[in-house]
């Protein structure tokens, strides 16, 4: 259905309904390493994956068929020094594909006033994350922890709105890969038992953050 808003209520649209065929494989390898060197953890891991979607829409132009070989490599180091001191250190190398609906090439009501569309040529974020903590354990139970963290994404996915010239008053959301963006930072977090009564959590955030566009298209 569509809303009408002449006559103010919801209209049946039979042309509106659209077949979109939509497969998505995923085939994957790991391999994971877990040792232990004295004060020394270790935790890696490496991630082979092959990835496959297709799409096909009754128009000619929409169909798509996407292949992507990737490695994701992992690895999180620990050392427990004297004095119940921990000091560790990360990497992660991920991805965030788009969700079928983010795909879909034909628009659709999100509200009375605004329609959407999806992308088919929408491309997966890849992130870069690296972490370096340290962590401090007191008598008693309290504890600090310090984080200092850098994330890079690339093709960061924003919807992007235009006025939808067929209807006066309604907008038109698509999605972009609109940029990159990065990411630096430190956490910190405190557990404090100031008493057998009394326990407080504080937790504190400064970070500084990027993005630099690469999306040229109106707005």
């Amino acid at each position: 259905k569509y809303w009408d808003r002449g006559v103010q209520e919801f209209q049946w649209q039979d042309h509106l309904a659209a077949p979109f065929w939509y497969r998505r494989q995923l085939h994957s390898l790991y391999a994971m390493l877990t040792d232990k060197f004295g004060p020394v953890s270790l935790d890696a891991g490496i991630r082979g994956e092959h990835a496959n979607d297709k799409m096909h829409f009754d128009e000619t132009y929409t169909s798509r068929d996407l292949e992507h070989w990737n490695l994701f490599p992992s690895a999180h180091l620990s050392y427990e020094a004297p004095g119940r001191n921990f000091i560790s250190v990360g990497y992660s190398y991920r991805i965030a594909r788009p969700g079928i609906w983010e795909l879909e090439p034909y628009i659709t009501y999100e509200d009375y006033y605004t329609k959407k569309i999806g992308n088919p040529d929408i491309r997966p974020e890849f992130i870069h994350s690296a972490e370096l903590g340290y962590r401090k354990h007191f008598k008693g139970g309290s504890r600090l922890s310090l984080t200092g963290f850098y994330r890079q994404r690339k093709d960061v996915r924003e919807r992007i709105r235009t006025a939808y010239a067929a209807e006066p008053g309604v907008t038109l959301d698509s999605l972009v890969n609109a940029g990159n963006d990065r990411t630096i930072g430190i956490e910190m977090g405190a557990d404090i038992n100031a008493a057998r009564w009394w326990k407080m959590v504080i937790n504190a955030s400064l970070f500084h953050n990027r993005f630099m566009s690469k999306y040229t298209g109106s707005s």
